[in-house]
């Protein structure tokens, strides 16, 4: 379990390591402290001056990240089933 949460938290890391990039922010801002807070925390402590509609963008953009890793979770731990346990 305690894998699925590293590579959760590493996505986040690069995720918010993007979005700082993508704005302007120095990326070096990021790291594992503020990555461990709630996301509206993190977007306004990286990105104080964003309106509501950017603001909105971002989060999006964090939840569809999150449900990409989450399928490529799922998908991985099939794959790990059908290969190590064939006949699952």
């Amino acid at each position: 379990m305690s894998g699925a949460l590293d590579h959760r938290t590493d996505g986040r890391f690069e995720f918010w390591r993007s979005v700082a990039d993508t704005f302007g922010v120095d990326v070096s801002a990021v790291d594992e402290k503020l990555v461990a807070l709630e996301p509206l925390t993190v977007v306004d402590l990286l990105l104080p001056g964003l309106s509501d509609e950017e603001r909105s963008e971002v989060m999006w953009a964090l939840g569809e990240s999150e449900r990409r890793s989450n399928a490529a979770d799922a998908t991985s731990t099939c794959a790990c089933a059908c290969v190590c346990h064939p006949a699952a």
